[in-house]
């Protein structure tokens, strides 16, 4: 039978096109992370057990079971000298007496944390600069660094009325930021020494009223009442710190994962001699 050359053109066109769907067909998946359910045996190297390298580095053993299917990877930075980081993924609920561990060149390194966000949990790895992109890049994630946000912040310290003291924070570089605003009498961001000694009383952060924006050349308060660090009246000569973050004119504040990074630490420090 003899085959025309229209009909061999389109036998050859239609066998391209069956080769391009096969080749995608047979596309390897995307890399991902290999988080799998593992139980802690102790210190006690027993058959099977995986090393467990832990963020301290001390080092514990865990016996791995089935993979969690992690997906939706994300690695980012959360400190401003881009040393220490997390990866954050989501991943099948694990059992009881199961924790997620994410292995990688032969060790394990467990979650320091989980979340339940209905039928899939999520798992958060720290981790530190020298294995964060290798990490990421196994995953086919890229890896979010923290860029710097303090383009020219100023501080004051003064009293305020009665037992309040109130810092004042200025932004006097070129773009605007935001800040989480006062958060009442009891505030973990501030803290106190006396004479060389931390004050031991750390009251909790309450609830944040808002977030402060900060154009070029704004500032706001901060207050907080030092009776919630010292009940006892007198005069002192006080150390203070101020250790919160800003966040870029966003509405996204950081928010866990996709924009993590996108935060910045601040630290304020100053001296006042208060009465009470």
């Amino acid at each position: 039978m003899k085959v025309g050359r229209r009909d061999f053109l389109r036998g050859a066109a239609l066998l391209a096109i069956a080769g391009r769907t096969y080749a995608r067909a047979v596309r390897p998946r995307p890399p991902r992370m290999n988080v799998r359910a593992g139980t802690s045996t102790g210190g006690a190297q027993m058959p099977g057990a995986t090393i467990d390298l832990r963020p301290d580095g001390t080092r514990d053993y865990v016996k791995l079971g089935r993979d969690l299917g992690a997906h939706a990877p994300h690695v980012f930075s959360i400190d401003n000298a881009n040393r220490r980081f997390v990866a954050w993924v989501m991943i099948s609920p694990t059992g009881p007496d199961e924790w997620p561990y994410l292995v990688f060149e032969g060790t394990a390194r467990k979650a320091s944390s989980i979340g339940d966000d209905g039928e899939l949990h999520t798992a958060t790895f720290e981790l530190d600069a020298s294995v964060a992109p290798r990490i990421a890049r196994g995953a086919g994630a890229g890896v979010a660094l923290r860029l710097p946000l303090d383009g020219g912040l100023s501080y004051a310290w003064r009293n305020g009325k009665g037992s309040r003291i109130a810092l004042r924070i200025e932004n006097q570089g070129a773009s605007a930021l935001r800040i989480p605003g006062a958060s009442g009498a009891r505030d973990s961001r501030f803290t106190f020494r006396t004479r060389g000694a931390a004050i031991e009383h750390a009251p909790v952060l309450d609830e944040l009223r808002g977030i402060e924006r900060l154009a070029p050349g704004a500032h706001v308060e901060l207050e907080c009442d030092l009776r919630e660090w010292i009940e006892a009246a007198g005069t002192y000569d006080l150390e203070c710190a101020f250790d919160g973050a800003i966040y870029p004119d966003t509405d996204d504040l950081g928010r866990w994962p996709e924009h993590a990074a996108e935060t910045w630490d601040i630290h304020a420090a100053g001296a006042l001699r208060v009465t009470l």
